[in-house]
């Protein structure tokens, strides 16, 4: 049996910009992922969605394609790799971050 246990979060506005920032990563490495299959798979080449291959392919370009990633993360968001075979699987920062306007306040 599985039980869960939902935990209100209430980060500080430093937090929350680096909650964003992210959430901001893994939406940016998905689109990034979806565009190159996509384009590969119209000029007619055979792209494989493994893990690893789409790791190595982001691993090359993503120097090029976003130079402030070191800020952001060092792993490159796995879970967006993954999700990448099931295109209705989004990451939206807003529905997963709500923010309360009393957090903004200093």
């Amino acid at each position: 049996m599985h039980k869960g246990v939902k935990i209100a979060l209430d980060p500080s506005p430093v937090q929350i910009v680096l909650l964003r920032k992210h959430t901001g990563t893994a939406r940016f490495v998905y689109n990034h992922l979806l565009a190159y299959i996509q384009e590969e798979y119209e000029k007619g080449n055979k792209v494989s969605t493994n893990f690893y291959k789409l790791r190595k392919h982001w691993n090359s370009v993503k120097a090029e394609a976003a130079p402030w990633w070191n800020e952001c993360s060092k792993e490159g968001n796995p879970e967006e790799r993954s999700a990448i075979r099931d295109s209705s699987q989004k990451t939206d920062a807003d529905r997963l971050l709500p923010i309360r306007p009393e957090a903004l306040e200093p």
